[in-house]
């Protein structure tokens, strides 16, 4: 491993970090897939299946992006700004 030659611990740091992300990375995507599942299914009332799974591809990322940036401090404000656009996006 070409950082095997890093000094003052790093590569404890940086083997420790890989060994978790192979580890839950699929589970993180398994959880992300069902959110799009989830949504595809709601949107399914209204759309043909695969017109809610696109849709879905669209709007998982999207709420994922509204988590992060509540979790980050922003605003209700700012997240329903975020929520428009998306929204807006649809209408263009």
């Amino acid at each position: 491993m070409a950082l095997a030659a890093c000094s003052l611990g790093k590569i404890d740091v940086v083997d420790r970090f890989a060994f978790d992300s192979m580890w839950t990375a699929p589970i993180v995507a398994d959880r992300r897939r069902g959110i799009a599942d989830g949504i595809a299914f709601v949107l399914k009332r209204w759309l043909n299946p695969m017109e809610a799974a696109e849709l879905a591809r669209y709007f998982s990322p999207v709420l994922q992006g509204i988590s992060v940036q509540a979790r980050d401090g922003a605003s209700r404000e700012q997240l329903e700004k975020i929520a428009e656009h998306a929204v807006a996006s649809l209408r263009s």
